[in-house]
């Protein structure tokens, strides 16, 4: 492997330590601080010790993406550079699976906000069924780790998942909650300027919103041929 041409593995072992390193690359790009969808779920006083609640949620997520889905990483050495975990075509859905993470964050999560979460995976589940329909490849999370960034693995990640979905004639599709990612809701937008997804070719095809305790979250659906 090289820095240019980096080698893309897929991860198909759930054992622990690699849960482990996937998970705490997940949890650093995902969280209450960076992320508005995950502020408005679990910001503020919602979950105590929320960076602990999030890095079990998020061995949960990746343990069911490498036994359910599709997980491809990019690795340095024992290191997770970055990572993509994709949704196959097929009916699926956002919904926690039972894991062996799931008791220890079922006892993190407080009932309070369980409404809120079904709410929430109930939503954006519709929402993507209606834009993307069920044939299609679904990137649900890209994640580089922050030593890593800025070098464009993560655009080499979604070309290894275009590539795959290309050859079997399929559509690739993803969701963002960021407003920095869509450029019909940037101030200025120069060549430079534009946002990352459209930068590699994605086109907006669908907006929405949910509100979650009170706070409006915008939806943006994209796919690319």
């Amino acid at each position: 492997m090289t820095v240019d041409n980096p080698s893309i593995r897929q991860i198909t072992d759930a054992d622990p330590d690699t849960v482990d390193r996937l998970a705490a690359v997940m949890a650093e790009a995902f969280n209450t601080r960076d992320d508005p969808m995950y502020d408005a779920l679990y910001g503020g006083d919602t979950v105590p010790d929320v960076d602990d609640f999030n890095l079990v949620r998020c061995k949960g997520r990746v343990y069911d993406a490498i036994v359910n889905k599709l997980v491809f990483a990019i690795e340095e050495g024992d290191k997770i550079a970055a990572f993509a975990t994709v949704f196959p075509p097929g009916v699926h859905s956002t919904k926690p699976t039972q894991n062996p993470y799931s008791a220890e964050l079922e006892a993190r999560t407080p009932s309070a906000i369980l409404p809120t979460q079904n709410h929430f995976h109930d939503t954006i589940d519709s929402f993507e069924r209606n834009a993307f329909g069920t044939d299609h490849y679904y990137v649900c999370f890209l994640a580089t780790a922050r030593w890593a960034r800025r070098r464009g693995l993560a655009a080499r990640l979604l070309d290894h998942v275009l590539e795959m979905a290309r050859k079997e004639g399929k559509i690739t599709t993803l969701t963002t909650a960021t407003e920095s990612n869509v450029s019909t809701v940037r101030r200025k937008v120069t060549d430079w300027q534009v946002p990352y997804y459209e930068k590699q070719g994605f086109k907006l095809v669908a907006k929405s919103n949910v509100e979650l305790r009170g706070i409006d979250v915008p939806l943006w659906a994209f796919i690319k041929q």
